[in-house]
């Protein structure tokens, strides 16, 4: 029985390390940072250029981060002379080409903070690929502008 067990948790063990370095082994993140929040503000940003080396596109579906209740996709875009931001369910990364996530389009909303994160820390994200493959990244903490 116990046999079994280690063989199971072996099994385990490995589709979760295949998950991560599936498919997604073509994918590199760059320059992941996240703004400090102003005050102990519970909703911050997060930045980062998604790089995909192989020859078929991927979609990023979500994105998980431990100390946030929740993660959104947003982009903000001018429209009829205003700034206006909306979530988006996906971010599509073509087949040897990036995603730029920037400060005035798209970006990540990290939201329910359960500490406001100082500019130093690192932080944890986890994004999700619609293939079922995951990518961790560690993003800086640091202040900025909006116009960065």
């Amino acid at each position: 029985m116990k046999g079994m067990f280690l063989f199971l948790l072996a099994l385990f063990l490995g589709a979760c390390a295949a998950a991560e370095n599936s498919a997604n082994s073509a994918i590199v993140v760059r320059e992941a940072w996240v703004r400090e929040p102003p005050g102990d503000h519970p909703i911050t940003a997060a930045y980062m250029l998604i790089e995909n080396s192989s020859s078929e596109p991927v979609v990023l579906t979500g994105v998980d981060c431990a100390v946030a209740e929740r993660v959104e996709i947003h982009l903000m875009q001018l429209k009829d002379g205003k700034m206006s931001m909306r979530q988006v369910d996906e971010l599509p990364v073509p087949a040897g080409g990036s995603a730029l996530l920037k400060p005035g389009g798209l970006h990540l909303m990290l939201m329910g903070m359960q500490e406001a994160p100082k500019a130093g820390q690192e932080l944890e994200l986890r994004l999700h690929f619609a293939d079922g493959g995951q990518k961790t990244v560690l993003a800086m903490v640091r202040r900025g502008s909006y116009a960065d």
